[in-house]
């Protein structure tokens, strides 16, 4: 630009650095017989003389242009242009909920995630193992759906006793501040919510007891009668064929809705009428015979599921690809092999069931002839298996992930039984209360449930515990902790009430208290191998913590309570973790319920629970994700020649109880043994009897065992490609496919910098993710007009005119560790959104072409040799009736040998170049650059556009079969809506009910005309709409080697 005089205000760059681009200033300088402009970078003002500067011009060259011309930018270039292709697209390789939230990495926990990403349908059974951390699962789908689409609107409903636990998850690991909720508050705020549809934002969590309606609710006339409930139950029925009112709807225990008949069974079915996504989390066992499963299946996906016998169907159909998926991962098959033909026929039998006829990606696979392949070649397993997964009609409902399968998951349990004599006034105590209570049983026979809250397991637990209750409690008062409902007859109650002075004498029980005085032993042992040692100690009764407490205070061990009923749990495990003084946490299993205590690793049981899955959920306190011991412990105390000895010495240790071998026998085992102890309390069985009757309900539990676990295997068609879905997980966190703060640091400030003259960006020494920031008026202003206009969430001070100087740390994570005054910016900051705004709406994304050197080859994956390699990045957008978008990367060495890299390696080494490179002007001399630009034209370009047209095609057959599957599924909503809606109709002309009739049939012309909509939709997103892939980067990467491989050459 010599000679030219350069207007204040124009977009210039650095001729040899284009990636740095600023505006020029009003000033001048001019020494050294050169005159040089001033010019604002985002970084600082510099003066530049005119014959370094070019203009920016408005579709100007591209990258393939700028690299032929030696117009060469650097790292951070290539860092902004893929920070934004991030940022603005909806990426399907790009995992945006990983590395942003308050928890740790564990790669199962991102597989529901991946899994409801690139379903068809928009609800997810999440069936994970207890201790799992089924919450943070669906978190993190909250997290992926509110980046991916702006989702601003959460219902959270579970068991009332978890209300706390989630609000405390949510705020803590995912930055969502929810507010717990009654009906009456709910249905105010979804009436404003279905009024104000693109202002209300609100995160919900409520009770299934308290939102689920009354009986009969249906029949009500008007919406003054019935309870909030009721009344919550009318609005969500009438608005079930309008727009969804909930983004996403999270169920926790979802097991509560197994029943078809129960009002929160209904109250399910309402939510997931008015929720465009839903979540439910159940520790439910998969195996396809299972009515309960097919219940909650209903709740996910009702238009597939909604008769047993298409589920059956959908099985049936399904069959043969399960079979063609195992004959493929066995991983033996070579092409040629006899295997050849199983899988031919596995597949052209699936073709011909009608489900599946008219299956594009089926007939794609029998004309490629897939099982001529030889899948020992690296790939190959996983891409046919995860093509023969896409066309399985089941697996896009149910995630399922058990403890043995988790890699990061190798806590080792070691358990310890501690059989406790009786004293003589202990066996004369057990004795006289067992008669007394066996007695009363057969005399009033008593049904099994009663057992539960038997005054023998009282007396096991602590004996005088339990007879100082009897001695100061009437025939009302309960000593349970809630666990069970409380069957214990009052009568009983009351005749314990009565001889309990003559049952035993409580000073004498309390000075031979065998089983307090091992407990204590055991206690000061661990406190002296490690004073800071916290043991969890778990007891069914009230009456035998407070017991303990008052015991273990008098010998010199602080302690805590903690059970039901109790409004401050947080606080009290806060305190019981974070205090020096107190090492015994006594609990029962109700007051830990939802409650984390992972950061201890001894579990003493002073009881033990009669059903095998209380002692599973007490153990699951501190056997869960997130345990740093490599052991944890596990102390039973029980006394000796008694039923617990029996039942808990023998059968529970020979069944692996304490050990979790339980598996999908847990949700058996509680019956079984119900009936087993039932028989062993009122029979007056000898002990060799006892000892047969154990033997026999052993034998009865292992066959059980075997089914369930068979039934199990039999339902991986329900829990599709897992193992391809933990490659993604895997793939995308070693590829850094994230959003790192310095990825948006460079992206913001070389925004501001470029377009807002003024504003300011002052780095702190101390820490570099800090800054005091100060944007210009013109960029408050605009801020702010883009945050109203947008509704976007959050709230920022730099748009405050009376604040000159803010403080912010780049970081992204949706859970700010604020420190002070200090506003955190990361991918959810309206500043960031603002930006990735203004620059799609100008379309002004930089497509560059940057030379950058990496200085050895630690970063890089083992088979990239140091050399020269050119590359280019491509975007893929498709539209369908699934909008897909990814980055592509291709990459080749300019070597002798002429190497073009496999895809994934390629994408390794451009992100960690532009991670860890620096720039490396020297490039545009080292390199031949009409070599350069042939090789990126010939060996990445053209290679990148074979593979977008073969993704296409796979794409296009995919697609036209979830456009089949939708529009079934739309028929038969509709169909099933319009029956139901006539149904009532019929009923309320039947019953004179005339006020009803013109809403109900204004619900009827509203389904037709969201069904023909929805009809519309999907006929014109059937054919993908695409244009040629966009070119946005080329470059050169210089990968040199390290120092010892120098000295060695």
């Amino acid at each position: 630009m010599s000679g030219e005089r350069l207007e204040t205000g124009a977009r210039v760059r650095l001729k040899h650095d284009p990636g740095r681009v600023g505006v020029v200033g009003s000033k001048t300088r001019e020494f050294g017989g050169t005159r040089r402009w001033q010019v604002v970078f985002a970084e600082g003002t510099q003066y530049v003389p005119a014959d370094q500067l070019e203009a920016v011009r408005d579709g100007g060259d591209d990258a393939i242009d700028l690299l032929q011309r030696g117009r060469l930018g650097h790292e951070l270039d290539l860092r902004r242009t893929i920070t934004h292709a991030r940022l603005t697209g909806r990426l399907a390789d790009v995992i945006y909920s990983m590395d942003t939230t308050g928890t740790d990495f564990y790669a199962h926990q991102f597989k529901p995630v991946v899994k409801l990403m690139n379903s068809a349908g928009r609800g997810l059974l999440i069936a994970d193992e207890v201790g799992l951390g089924k919450t943070i699962e669906a978190g993190l789908i909250w997290t992926e759906l509110r980046t991916r689409f702006d989702f601003r609107r959460l219902l959270v409903l579970c068991p009332a006793v978890l209300r706390d636990k989630w609000q405390r998850e949510l705020r803590n690991r995912f930055g969502v501040e929810a507010d717990i909720l009654d009906a009456t508050a709910t249905l105010s705020r979804l009436r404003r919510a279905k009024e104000e549809v693109h202002t209300t934002n609100f995160a919900i969590i409520a009770s299934l007891q308290g939102l689920r309606p009354e009986k009969g609710w249906i029949e009500r006339d008007d919406d003054g009668q019935g309870g909030a409930a009721s009344r919550l139950a009318r609005f969500l029925d009438d608005r079930s064929q309008d727009d969804p009112l909930i983004d996403l709807c999270v169920i926790d225990e979802a097991h509560y809705l197994r029943n078809r008949e129960t009002m929160t069974s209904a109250l399910g079915r309402l939510v997931r009428a008015v929720s465009d996504y839903i979540v439910l989390l159940s520790a439910t066992p998969i195996h396809l015979r299972s009515v309960d499963l097919h219940e909650l299946v209903r709740h996910v996906d009702e238009d597939t599921f909604d008769r047993r016998q298409t589920f059956d169907e959908v099985l049936e159909a399904n069959g043969p690809l399960v079979r063609a998926r195992e004959l493929v991962v066995a991983g033996t098959k070579e092409a040629g092999s006899q295997t050849d033909g199983q899988l031919e026929e596995e597949l052209r039998r699936a073709y011909r069931h009608p489900l599946l006829q008219g299956s594009q990606q089926l007939r794609a696979l029998i004309e490629d002839r897939v099982w001529e392949d030889d899948l020992h070649r690296p790939g190959a397993v996983a891409r046919l298996a995860e093509r023969l997964d896409r066309v399985n009609l089941l697996g896009h409902v149910v995630t399922r992930t058990r403890k043995r399968d988790v890699e990061e998951r190798r806590v080792i349990r070691n358990v310890k039984k501690q059989v406790v004599p009786l004293s003589d006034v202990e066996a004369a105590f057990y004795e006289s209360v067992t008669e007394l209570v066996r007695d009363y049983c057969i005399q009033h026979d008593t049904h099994e449930g009663f057992l539960q809250v038997t005054p023998q397991r009282q007396m096991c637990s602590s004996m005088p515990a339990a007879l100082r209750f009897w001695q100061q409690v009437g025939s009302d008062d309960d000593d349970t902790s809630g666990e069970d409902p409380d069957e214990l007859e009052r009568p009983l109650r009351a005749e314990l009430a009565a001889r309990a002075r003559e049952l035993g004498s409580l000073d004498e029980l309390w000075q031979n208290d065998s089983k307090y005085q091992e407990l204590r032993r055991q206690v000061r042992k661990a406190l002296e191998r490690n004073p800071k040692e916290k043991l969890v100690v778990f007891s069914y009764f009230r009456s035998t913590l407070h017991y303990l407490d008052e015991r273990l205070q008098e010998d010199g061990v602080e302690t805590m309570v903690l059970h039901g009923g109790m409004s401050n749990k947080d606080e009290i495990v806060s305190s019981f973790q974070n205090t020096r003084d107190a090492n015994v946490l006594l609990s029962s299993e109700v007051g830990s319920e939802g409650i984390d205590l992972q950061f201890a690793r001894i579990v003493i049981n002073y009881d033990l629970p009669w059903n095998p899955m209380r002692v599973e959920q007490r153990i699951g306190r501190i056997d869960r994700l997130g345990q740093r011991a490599e052991q944890i412990h596990i102390w039973n105390l029980f006394y000796g020649n008694t039923i617990d000895e029996r039942i808990h010495g023998r059968l529970f240790e020979r069944l692996g109880v304490f050990e979790g071998a339980l598996g999908a026998l847990e949700p058996v085992l509680g019956d079984m043994i119900q009936e087993l102890t039932h028989d062993l309390f009122t029979r007056h069985l000898t002990p060799e009897q006892e000892e047969a009757r154990i033997r026999q309900t052993e034998l009865a539990l292992e066959n059980r065992r075997l089914g369930e676990e068979a039934l199990e295997r039999d339902a991986s068609q329900l829990t599709a490609y897992g193992d391809y879905i933990l490659h993604q997980v895997r793939a995308a966190r070693e590829l850094h496919r994230t959003i790192s703060a310095a990825d948006i640091r460079s992206y913001v400030i070389d925004f501001f910098g470029t377009h807002y003259q003024g504003s300011e960006f002052r780095q702190s020494s101390v820490d570099t993710a800090r800054f005091e920031v100060s944007l210009s008026i013109d960029a408050r202003h605009d801020l702010a007009t883009y945050i109203r206009n947008q509704r976007v969430e959050g709230s920022t001070r730099l748009v405050r005119d009376t604040v000159s100087w803010v403080r912010c740390r780049f970081e992204n994570t949706a859970v700010p560790d604020v420190r002070g005054q200090e506003e955190v910016v990361s991918q959810f900051h309206p500043l960031v959104r603002f930006v990735a705004s203004r620059l799609e709406e100008s379309e002004e994304q930089r497509r560059p072409a940057v030379a950058i050197r990496l200085l050895g080859t630690r970063h890089l994956a083992s088979g990239i040799a140091p050399g020269q390699y050119v590359f280019s990045v491509q975007r893929w957008s498709v539209h369908g009736l699934r909008d897909m978008e990814r980055l592509y990367y291709a990459a080749a060495s300019l070597g002798p040998e002429r190497n073009v890299l496999e895809p994934r390696v390629a994408e390794q080494l451009i992100v960690t170049a532009a991670g860890y490179g620096i720039g490396w002007p020297e490039g545009r001399g080292a390199v031949d650059l009409d070599d350069a630009v042939s090789s990126v034209q010939e060996r990445c370009v053209a290679p990148s556009e074979d593979a977008f047209n073969k993704y296409v095609g796979d794409l296009d057959a995919e697609n036209a079969d979830r456009a089949d599957v939708q529009e079934r599924m739309l028929n038969e909503h509709y169909e099933t809506q319009r029956q139901r809606i006539d149904e009532v109709l019929r009923r309320y002309h039947e019953r004179g009910q005339q006020r009803l009739i013109p809403a109900t049939e204004g619900r009827l012309r509203a389904l037709q005309v969201r069904t023909e909509r929805r009809r519309r939709e999907i006929a014109e997103r059937r054919a993908l709409q695409y244009s040629p892939p966009a070119v946005v980067c080329v470059g050169l990467i210089d990968v040199a080697p390290e120092v010892g491989q120098v000295a060695s050459q």
